[in-house]
Order: C-alpha cells, then sequence, then structure tokens
C-alpha cells in the first residue's frame, strides 16, 4: 500500500485484502455450482459463513441468506454443517464490504447455477433467487471512498474485513459438501 495510490478507506480495502479475496474466489470457484456436491459445498459455505458473521453482527440480510441456504440444502436432503466462531463483533462497514461484494460476485455464479441439468439442484433456488440490489453496493462504496485510509476505525474496519475473509475460508474448508453429512 503506498499513500499516492491509497487515499480512502475503499482503496485501503481494496488494497489490503486483495490476496485474501483472491484465494477466497478462487477457492470457491472449486464448488462447480452447476453439480450438486458442488452446489451443496458452496451453500455450506455461505450457510455457515453467514451465521457466524450475524451471530457477532446482527443483519436481516444475513439471516435471510443463510436461511435460503439453508433451505436449498434441506431440499437436497444434505445437512447444513458447522458453524465457525466469528469471535468479537465486526464492524459493519467491513461486513458491509464484504457483504455486498459477494452479492455482486452471486450473479456470475448464478449463471453458472442455471446451466445444471440436475432438476435437484435447479429446483434448489431459493439463494440465487434471493434478490440483489446493485445501489447497495454503490452506496457502500461511496460511503468507504469518504473515509480516510488511515486511523483507528479505518484499521479496524481492515481488519474486520480480514476476518470475515477467513470466517468464509474456514467455513470453506469444514464444508463437506453432499456426501459429507447427509440428512436422515
Amino acid at each position: 500500500m503506498t499513500s499516492e495510490t491509497v487515499l480512502t478507506l475503499r482503496s485501503r480495502l481494496r488494497a489490503d485484502t486483495a490476496a485474501q479475496h483472491a484465494r477466497l474466489d478462487e477457492a470457491i470457484s472449486t464448488a462447480d455450482v452447476s453439480t450438486r456436491s458442488g452446489f451443496a459445498r458452496f451453500m455450506q459455505t455461505h450457510h455457515a459463513a453467514f451465521r457466524a458473521i450475524d451471530a457477532v453482527a446482527p443483519r436481516a440480510e444475513l439471516r435471510d441468506l443463510a436461511d435460503r441456504a439453508g433451505h436449498d440444502l434441506a431440499s437436497l436432503g444434505v445437512a447444513t454443517g458447522s458453524i465457525p466462531d466469528a469471535g468479537v463483533p465486526l464492524d459493519r462497514d467491513a461486513v458491509e464490504y464484504v457483504l455486498q461484494g459477494s452479492r455482486l460476485g452471486t450473479k456470475v455464479l448464478r449463471r453458472r447455477w442455471q446451466e445444471s441439468t440436475d432438476p435437484q439442484v435447479q429446483a434448489a433456488d431459493a439463494y440465487f433467487d434471493a434478490p440483489i440490489d446493485p445501489s447497495a453496493w454503490r452506496a457502500t462504496c461511496d460511503a468507504l471512498e469518504a473515509r480516510p485510509a488511515s486511523g483507528a476505525a479505518s484499521d479496524r474496519v481492515v481488519s474486520d474485513a480480514r476476518r470475515i475473509f477467513d470466517i468464509f475460508q474456514t467455513a470453506l474448508a469444514r464444508a463437506p459438501g453432499e456426501k459429507g453429512h447427509q440428512l436422515a
């Protein structure tokens, strides 16, 4: 990070979380959401991560998305999996940054999911049918652009965004997919 290129909290978040974000995107992309096992792993990851984050930074949108992922897993007869411990409360701006960014990524993954030839995967549509509000990402970016890159509050947002990426990584590592925890 150089002071010439990182002037706002948004640019600092992008710079300081880029490596973690890229690792997570790469790891999540290994779950082919058009297949039953990949779809199950993706949903287990998101269910667990959203539940963990919501436990320390309650948000209706997190609960809704976790519920939707849980519904899709139940429709396949697959258990939700274990929820990682998120630790202490998370900064709201860090949660917004990762949550709204993930919603944009969902648009891309939704197209892959729609290519599924598995009728059970296609019928498990609660998560991918959740509304995506592109103005929420824009509002998050605008708010972060208005904040300075340095200072204790900005340091906390960056630190907490990294923790959120770690929560997703942990959830993904624990997600067994459809073979791991079948519902009885």
